[in-house]
């Protein structure tokens, strides 16, 4: 992300993006390390 577009973000907005990313990351990593 530019500074740009993270200066035209809320705190609410970047909370929102965060745990979408880390769900997103978690997921992967769970079908990644967890058998079947």
């Amino acid at each position: 992300m530019d500074e740009q577009f993270h200066k035209r973000l809320t705190d609410e907005q970047m909370k929102m993006t965060v745990k979408k990313y880390l769900a997103k990351e978690l997921t992967v990593w769970r079908s990644v390390t967890l058998p079947g």
